[in-house]
């Protein structure tokens, strides 16, 4: 296990390096074969009302995955090789009543990389010591402030005090246990323009003895125009003809519709096939998928309102 995650990071560091090289000196882009990293949404349902998340105003349907979808979901993305499988997409995938026995299906599957995301509410130390034991890779942990009032502003119906609890809970059980393949990311949320709460945020992180590695505060994303935000692309009129997470990253909802977009894409209007009958790899070679790319190539984005409304997207090349 060791050996393929090390052989998967190289891999992945070989193939950031050329891409780059290639986009340097040809101001072209290499769009990747096949998908290397795969959503999976066990449910879109959430415990929380954060005001920078999509989900509260979430327009599509929600549900929870059965095992019959997750199964298949499993096998589609071990067919088509997928290094990373992340449980989660728009909801709090431990709302769940079967997601351990998810998260535990997952990892016997072998992959390079398996992680899940949370806000921590529905954690405690039986869970945590359960979720440690079955070798996820990634915790990733949303987390965003420095006291209560300016936790509670951005994670409605949270609580502070817990969150806190969970996060250094967490960590110290990963150093007990001696799990150097299991990492804790904690996500926390700021405009970039806003240096004060990005020190106060980073400076009670290190007091709750996490290593600087171990977070990161990222502006908030806009989900293809549905939430606001402050930030904005460079220049709309000289769009990017690329983008990595259309590239890289393919999407299973809950109810087994399957997005080109796994990260921005809440409301389903990126569908490109359903995993019951539909393989990623051949999803990748289809029309849909394929027009998506060349309104890319050709920067005509207007055809594609949510990738034109991101503000995820990279500058022009």
């Amino acid at each position: 296990m060791k050996i393929l995650s090390t052989l998967s990071k190289d891999l992945s560091l070989y193939e950031r390096i050329k891409r780059k090289i290639y986009r340097l000196f040809s101001n072209k882009v290499i769009w990747r074969p096949d998908y290397v990293v795969a959503n999976i949404e066990v449910t879109n349902y959430c415990n929380l009302a954060c005001t920078t998340c999509v989900n509260p105003i979430l327009k599509r349907k929600k549900g929870l995955m059965t095992m019959d979808i997750f199964q298949k979901s499993l096998e589609v993305c071990k067919d088509d090789n997928i290094q990373k499988v992340k449980l989660y997409m728009h909801g709090e995938p431990f709302v769940h009543p079967e997601y351990m026995e998810m998260l535990k299906m997952a990892c016997f599957k072998n992959f390079p990389s398996v992680s899940t995301s949370t806000n921590g509410m529905l954690l405690n130390e039986k869970i945590i010591d359960e979720l440690l034991d079955i070798g996820i890779s990634k915790i990733q942990y949303s987390f965003s402030g420095w006291d209560q009032e300016s936790y509670e502003k951005v994670y409605k119906k949270g609580s502070f005090d817990k969150a806190i609890e969970n996060i250094t809970l967490i960590n110290k059980k990963i150093k007990q246990k001696n799990l150097p393949l299991t990492t804790l990311d904690v996500n926390g949320l700021a405009n970039k323009d806003d240096l004060k709460t990005i020190q106060h945020c980073e400076e009670f992180l290190l007091r709750l003895e996490l290593d600087p590695t171990q977070f990161r505060i990222h502006s908030p994303g806009n989900f293809g125009g549905y939430v606001s935000t402050k930030n904005k692309r460079i220049d709309l009129h000289n769009l990017p003809t690329y983008c990595g997470k259309l590239d890289k990253r393919v999407g299973v909802y809950w109810d087994g519709n399957i997005t080109a977009c796994g990260c921005s894409d809440p409301n389903g209007e990126l569908i490109i096939g359903h995993i019951n009958k539909d393989r990623f790899s051949s999803l990748r070679r289809s029309e849909k998928y394929q027009r998506l790319v060349r309104c890319f190539e050709k920067r005509e984005l207007n055809k594609i309102p949510i990738c034109y409304n991101c503000r995820s997207l990279p500058p022009a090349l």
